[in-house]
């Protein structure tokens, strides 16, 4: 029986994953739109993130992985001339009245 088929060593690699697991998601998350974005999307992101941040945050609690993985389709539709159409040019600016 060698040191890696010790159950002392596998249960204090158990208790390590255990205890750093939420910071490597912490980390994960906050270093992926720097890696994953362009410049233009990430100031989208970093807009959209502050203003959204209640909304959003039920969401990255329960489930991180899903902000993750939806990150890309959420700028793109932000970016999309659908969008644009609907809620103008600049969705942070509220549009004038109708009369």
């Amino acid at each position: 029986m060698g040191l890696k088929d010790s159950k002392k060593v596998k249960r204090i690699l158990a208790k390590c994953r255990k205890t750093f697991f939420p910071l490597n998601i912490h980390l994960f998350l906050s270093l992926y739109p720097k890696i994953m974005l362009n410049k233009k999307e990430l100031r989208q992101f970093k807009l959209m993130s502050n203003d959204l941040e209640e909304t959003y945050k039920n969401v990255l609690l329960d489930s991180p992985f899903f902000f993750a993985k939806t990150l890309k389709a959420h700028i793109a539709w932000l970016n999309s001339s659908e969008f644009k159409s609907k809620y103008g040019e600049n969705p942070y600016i509220t549009p004038p009245p109708h009369k």
